[in-house]
């Protein structure tokens, strides 16, 4: 469930460190795109910037709180994206190639029974040892 992958959130000091070094970079790109535009809000990017990465190595335990809550809207997205995601390539791709092979009357599956077969086993040549360690 969702709630038990949020309680299950590390928040240990190495992934808090690598939050704010990540979160600096994001703000970095932030601020050089900012500067860039010159966008007024440049300036805060920078700031934002210096301050992750000042703490993720000075103090990484005092961005605890905002770790928590930023991965906790990031499992929520990510469950939602994910259901979304799915449910579209079933009704977009999955659906309609059943129906074409329905309305064409292909089967991918050799599933019918036929009474007259001795057995459906089907045999496999052997595979020389020497491939082996040539699989792929």
């Amino acid at each position: 469930m969702i709630i038990d992958e949020i309680k299950s959130i590390k928040s240990g000091h190495k992934e808090l460190r690598d939050f704010g070094i990540v979160m600096g970079i994001a703000f970095t790109l932030l601020g050089i795109y900012g500067t860039r535009i010159q966008s007024r809000w440049a300036m805060a990017f920078w700031v934002v910037c210096v301050c992750f990465i000042s703490l993720a190595f000075i103090h990484p335990t005092a961005m605890k709180p905002l770790h928590k809550i930023w991965m906790t809207i990031a499992i929520i997205i990510g469950s939602i994206v994910s259901k979304v995601v799915l449910s579209a390539f079933f009704y977009l791709v999955i659906t309609p190639t059943g129906v074409i092979q329905r309305l064409l009357k292909k089967s991918l599956l050799d599933n019918t029974f036929d009474r007259s077969k001795k057995s459906y086993w089907i045999d496999k040549k052997p595979i020389d040892p020497a491939n082996y360690d040539k699989q792929f």
